[in-house]
């Protein structure tokens, strides 16, 4: 996994403003206990991408796992 998050970090700085990229790596930071800067990415991603439903569903999951929905 740790590969996979360098790899998206990598991704994200060549393409800041990528909804898809912050929204992945913010699923693997989530997975990987990283909750905070996972609801970060996501809600970054929803800016980016207001219809983007996947990041609102994913944001929604990580909050909900951490009591905070």
């Amino acid at each position: 996994m740790e590969g996979a998050i360098a790899a998206y970090r990598r991704a994200l700085q060549l393409f800041p403003e990528y909804a898809e990229v912050k929204n992945n790596l913010g699923n693997l930071l989530a997975r990987g206990g990283k909750t905070e800067e996972a609801i970060r990415l996501l809600e970054e991603a929803i800016q980016l991408r207001p219809d983007y439903a996947v990041a609102h569903n994913n944001l929604g999951t990580v909050l909900g796992r951490v009591g905070k929905s």
